[in-house]
């Protein structure tokens, strides 16, 4: 088991539109979660709960089995260098050039050679459609190429979990089937990923239909039309 929820309720934080409540499913090794959101209503605490960051009012959140609210602090931060992300806000450490904020959590968290690292975010980055990371402050790239960077971000480094918040938000079919490309590559490797969308574009192409689908109705997230993901079948 990669992330499993367990009748979780958050309330509202501070920056978010609203919670969540009651919400339980389960990701294992190689499986994709699209869940689909309305468009007005994308700011709530999944990705934060996902990734530790948030604590529950209610509920368990587990990361490889392990409950993100009982373990220490430092091993809380060793896990999340195994989540890869693309956040809706707030991406980009300012102080830092974009290929080094693509870079930092591989610098902090592994013992790879920085050569290494380099040279695979540089790949990652060819397969994104850059021509290169952006050796320069956030502000000065364009909204475009800091997007395409944050996906090299969350694919490197052979993460576990990969956590998707509206990752293409212009919903091009040429960017859509190059990150759908690399996170089915990540899956084939074991990564679990997550993939929230307010985008019908997103949710019907095709690199998604093997996803789990489920959508947000008020503070609930519902699995969408296949018994297959009835949640009788989706815990433990």
């Amino acid at each position: 088991m990669i992330l499993a929820f367990d009748n979780v309720h958050s309330d509202a934080a501070p920056d978010a539109e609203h919670g969540i409540t009651e919400t339980s499913f389960v990701l294992r090794p190689g499986e994709l979660l699209v869940l689909r959101v309305d468009g007005g209503a994308v700011r709530f605490p999944l990705a934060d709960l996902a990734c530790g960051i948030l604590a529950p009012q209610q509920g368990v959140v587990r990361f490889q089995d392990e409950d993100w609210q009982t373990m220490p602090p430092t091993r809380a931060a060793t896990l999340r260098g195994a989540i890869g992300r693309v956040f809706h806000t707030g991406a980009w450490l300012s102080n830092l050039d974009v290929d080094e904020n693509v870079t930092l959590s591989q610098r902090y968290h592994t013992s790879r050679p920085e050569s290494e690292i380099i040279a695979e975010a540089r790949e990652l980055a060819r397969r994104c459609g850059l021509a290169d990371l952006p050796a320069t402050r956030p502000p000065a790239v364009n909204r475009k190429d800091l997007q395409r960077a944050q996906w090299v971000r969350a694919l490197l480094g052979q993460p576990r979990l990969i956590v998707l918040e509206f990752p293409i938000p212009d919903a091009n079919a040429h960017d859509l089937a190059l990150l759908a490309g690399a996170v089915a590559e990540a899956r084939q490797n074991g990564a679990a990923a997550l993939w929230i969308t307010s985008t019908p574009a997103e949710w019907q192409h095709a690199a998604l239909n093997t996803a789990l689908n489920f959508e947000m109705k008020g503070t609930k997230m519902l699995p969408v039309n296949t018994a297959a993901q009835d949640p009788a079948n989706r815990h433990g």
